[in-house]
């Protein structure tokens, strides 16, 4: 029979698990189909480097990209613009001289992917995909990187093969092994540029994953396709300024340069075969995202992420973050270690994933910040040179992944409109409460709220309210049956509004209502047995005030004016345009009423009328004393 003592220990431990679970995601009433997961900022000091958090969790419910600030707030989630899914490798990257969003979205299958590259602007609209080449399986996950000025896309692929394994003990039929090949893409036309396979190079021998191992998620049999042996895994490609290339390949445990000219191996670091004698520090194992960072005639430097396990095999009693400096005028070439960087002392080792990003630009690379993902173990760091840890943030969703995580600063302003979610206790409420969102938008500073008490009624000023995180709450004194609201940037100019025509008010029945109080209403836990009496209202919403699309002047009126407002010349390019408007206004007005020019044209071009009979201009605004919160 249970004590007391030991049912309240059940009960406590069940509220706090249940607690526990609640804080994995994150709930918003403007935009409650968004439930991305929780970045729980644990340490943040001095000498953190100001800037955005990219990350792509995964084995979680509800996978996909997010971006969020130092202190945890969400900026973006692309659960709403995307939808979910697969995507890793998320970061900025530059394209055609602005700054862009890239990452690999696809399907997966064990440890292998299949799916495209993705270019998105700062509006959060794609603009660009990148697609496999010369009849080729489609792009692996593990390297999408813009190289050459953005002009060109470094991708892997995995590609299964029969080969023979006699001599690793398949002898009654044919083997199945798997290539690892990278491309190098015009990202514009497609062009393949470079392509490289492992098999034309490496021997399978120098692979630490036996057929048939379970050493590894994805070791393989080698006895059809689907179990092909995963002698490589190569897991990352980047490009020298010379036009070489540095890959890194898990299950040899090898860092390569490759050439660029015909794809011979020029080095190998690590591994049963490596070129350099390491010094102390220099071992790695089950290694990730191997980047060049610095070089002259006799010297190179890299980073890599030392996993140091594959969940079966330690090399290490910890994962970390290394830097690496390569010595070639040495005899025999000489590996060691410049800077080693740790994560939390509590954290287990990350048997998979990992990444390394120098922050900031420094001619000194030991110099540079350094934020490092830590992989199956979802943390992301930042530390200083001297490898103190500035910040410290985690994924709080249960079985969280992140394949590769960066930083850096990012201006958005996406092209759909805020949202907005009004509430009253009831109709006579003392209060309406305003919750408000920009899914993305990164310069928005303030709020400015409007209410109406119907369709045709004008719109009143309710005052601002600085943003606070991704959803800011307002209570406007009084009862609004519609709201809307407007962006506002640090100098309060005018972003973007919520949908001109306004949301109407939920105000719950006086049965939910006994449920709820002034800020909002619970959720349900089941049914109830009262019900409340049938109404005849329906919701009822403002209709959206028609438009008419632009004619082609005004189109190009709007256009100049936006570049105008980016440029020196704007003002002499609207005045321009508005005079070129104005003669050819006036000779189209001679053509049509004086020489009967346009009726001799065929119906498809006619004029568009310029009045509309459906059409009906939308209420006024009114600016009423402002209230600040």
């Amino acid at each position: 029979m249970l004590t007391p003592t030991l049912v309240f220990c059940f009960v406590w431990l069940f509220c706090l698990l249940r607690q526990s679970a609640a804080q994995e995601y994150q709930l918003f009433h403007s935009r409650p189909e968004l439930v991305p997961p929780i970045l729980q900022v644990d340490v943040l000091k001095e000498g953190a480097t100001p800037g955005y958090i990219f990350v792509a969790p995964h084995h979680i419910g509800r996978s996909g990209a997010a971006i969020y600030d130092n202190h945890g707030h969400l900026i973006w989630t692309s659960l709403s613009s995307m939808g979910g899914g697969n995507m890793h490798s998320f970061k900025v990257c530059r394209y055609k001289g602005k700054d862009h969003l890239c990452f690999f979205r696809g399907e997966s299958w064990s440890t292998f992917y299949a799916g495209d590259v993705h270019i998105y602007s700062n509006e959060l609209v794609p603009v660009a995909t990148v697609k496999s080449q010369n009849g080729r399986p489609p792009i692996d996950m593990h390297e999408c990187n813009l190289v050459d000025d953005g002009r060109s896309m470094i991708v892997d692929i995995y590609q299964v093969e029969r080969y023979d394994l006699s001599q690793y003990g398949i002898t009654e039929g044919e083997g199945w092994i798997r290539d690892g090949l990278f491309q190098k893409i015009d990202v514009e036309t497609g062009e393949l540029l470079f392509e490289w396979s492992a098999l034309d190079h490496v021997n399978p021998s120098e692979s630490y994953v036996p057929v048939g191992s379970t050493s590894g998620a994805a070791g393989g049999n080698g006895l059809d396709a689907g179990g092909a042996w995963d002698f490589l895994h190569l897991n990352a490609v980047d490009q020298t300024p010379e036009g070489d290339y540095i890959i890194s390949c898990r299950h040899t445990q090898t860092i390569y340069k490759i050439s660029g000219k015909d794809g011979h191996i020029i080095w190998r670091l690590g591994g049963k075969k490596s070129d350099f004698k390491l010094q102390s520090g220099v071992l790695f194992g089950y290694q990730h995202h191997v980047r060049w960072r610095w070089s002259n005639a006799t010297t190179e430097i890299i980073t890599l992420f030392d996993n140091a396990y594959d969940g079966f095999h330690k090399s290490a009693l910890r994962s970390s973050g290394k830097m690496i400096k390569l010595e070639y005028d040495t005899t025999p070439p000489r590996a060691s270690l410049m800077s080693v960087f740790y994560g939390p002392k509590d954290m287990d080792l990350a048997a998979t994933q990992g990444s390394v990003q120098l922050l900031g630009e420094h001619k000194d690379v030991t110099k540079a910040n350094v934020f490092l993902g830590w992989g199956q173990q979802p943390y992301v760091t930042e530390h200083l040179p001297t490898g103190e840890i500035v910040f410290q943030a985690k994924i709080n969703a249960s079985g969280a992944n992140i394949y590769r995580s960066y930083k850096f600063n990012f201006t958005s302003n996406p092209i759909d409109n805020p949202a907005l979610y009004t509430y009253a206790l009831s109709a006579s409420a003392p209060i309406t409460m305003f919750y408000m969102s920009w899914n993305g938008a990164t310069e928005v500073a303030q709020w400015r709220m409007y209410g109406r008490q119907s369709c045709d009624a004008e719109w009143t000023n309710l005052g601002t309210v600085n943003k606070t995180g991704f959803e800011t709450s307002f209570n406007a004194p009084g009862h609004w049956s519609f709201g809307m609201v407007e962006a506002l940037d640090k100098n309060g100019k005018s972003l973007r509004k919520s949908a001109d025509n306004g949301v109407r008010t939920f105000v719950p029945s006086p049965l939910l209502a006994q449920n709820c109080d002034q800020s909002g209403c619970k959720n349900a836990k089941g049914r109830g047995e009262a019900t409340a009496e049938m109404s005849n209202v329906v919701r009822g919403g403002c209709p959206v005030t028609p438009k008419k699309a632009p004619t082609r002047a005004q189109g190009l009126l709007q256009r100049l004016s936006f570049m105008g407002a980016r440029s020196s010349l704007g003002g002499l390019l609207v005045f321009a345009a508005w005079l070129v408007g104005i003669v050819l206004g006036g000779a189209g007005c001679y053509l049509y009423f004086c020489t009967g020019f346009f009726k001799s044209r065929s119906a498809s071009h006619t004029l568009i009328p310029q009045s509309d009979p459906d059409f009906e201009p939308g209420p006024a605004m009114v600016e009423m004393p402002m209230i600040t919160k």
